[in-house]
């Protein structure tokens, strides 16, 4: 077995050799955010055909009284109800298209890295888009998009009921309490520790997701299944999972890190006269460079999970890789 920061080693080199998948990472944004944009346009559109704007035309003008437009707004949610829940269920559409259009690019991704250890053979980045096959990469989505896609919901599902608990328990004691100054500080208290769970089921769900996504490539495993081998093999490797897990968010901190650094030096050196027009240009390279770089973050710890999975598996000659 390998341990944590040899996977992370190859993992970069896996990465470095297949780096063609950058390319599609951008064609995956730049659909995602069409897909994203047109379909809030359109709910927005479609929100605004129900809106009596005469009603509404004077909320918000100079002398108009704070209870009046509360109560006018209220009155046009309640007169509305139907279009609110379009938007509700138009809002939904969206965000699960975007996550069904993700797991189907995130399957060629996986699909790639599964098969690049399979083989046994490597490549340095020199040769990487001569022995690239995009090809492959488009035949791996479309057979394994669908089953990556109900990998996401069965292992965010079970994360979302891990987040009830502290919900309902901070609820629980605020009923208990009533409504005092005491209620104030749990209200308070509970939305940290809730944060604080939060992300800590992020992190775990996240490993949890990209585990099962691989073996549900590797193997003819389904969503529950391939979720199931996902638990038992972050039982059996905690070890090396989470060095894995801590390297990552330490390069993920250390590139959020600085790109909020640079933003700060962007925002003050845009106060100077004119000095918004020069940064402009600094700005879009950066955001591009920031995006690239978070592009690559993820392409490696999906090269790790890859490896994590596949590691002992023979190769076309007999044995394991040796890079």
């Amino acid at each position: 077995m390998q341990d944590g920061f040899t996977i992370v080693r190859r993992g970069v080199a896996s990465t470095a050799a297949n780096w063609p998948l950058i390319l599609t990472q951008i064609v995956e944004l730049v659909v995602i955010m069409t897909v994203m944009i047109g379909g809030i346009f359109l709910s927005i559109v479609m929100l605004g055909l129900t809106i009596d704007w005469d009603a509404i035309g004077s909320f918000g003008s100079p002398g108009s009284d704070p209870e009046a437009i509360a109560e006018a707004v209220a009155e046009w949610a309640v007169s509305n109800v139907a279009a609110l829940a379009w938007l509700v269920v138009a809002m939904f559409l969206i965000f699960g298209v975007a996550v069904l259009l993700h797991s189907y690019f995130h399957a060629g991704v996986t699909g790639v890295f599964v098969e690049y250890e399979r083989r046994g053979e490597t490549w340095g980045w020199r040769e990487a888009w001569g022995r690239f096959d995009f090809s492959r990469f488009v035949d791996l989505a479309m057979h394994r998009g669908w089953r990556v896609f109900w990998i996401y919901n069965v292992v965010w599902g079970v994360a979302g009921l891990f987040l009830l608990v502290p919900l309902v328990f901070i609820l629980g004691l605020m009923l208990l309490i009533g409504e005092n100054a005491a209620a104030i500080v749990v209200a308070c208290c509970g939305i940290a520790l809730v944060v604080l769970v939060g992300i800590v089921i992020a992190i775990v769900a996240g490993a949890w997701a990209q585990l099962a996504i691989t073996i549900g490539i590797a193997t003819d495993r389904g969503a529950a299944a391939a979720s199931s081998a996902a638990g038992d093999l972050i039982r059996g490797r905690l070890g090396a999972v989470l060095i894995i897990v801590v390297v990552f968010l330490a390069v993920t901190i250390g590139v959020s890190t600085m790109t909020s650094t640079m933003s700060l030096a962007f925002d003050a050196a845009g106060m100077l006269p004119g000095g918004e027009w020069l940064v402009l240009p600094v700005r879009v390279v950066f955001a591009f460079v920031s995006s690239l770089a978070s592009s690559i973050i993820g392409l490696w710890l999906a090269s790790c999970f890859a490896i994590l999975v596949l590691e002992g598996t023979p190769g076309p000659n007999g044995g394991k890789r040796a890079d």
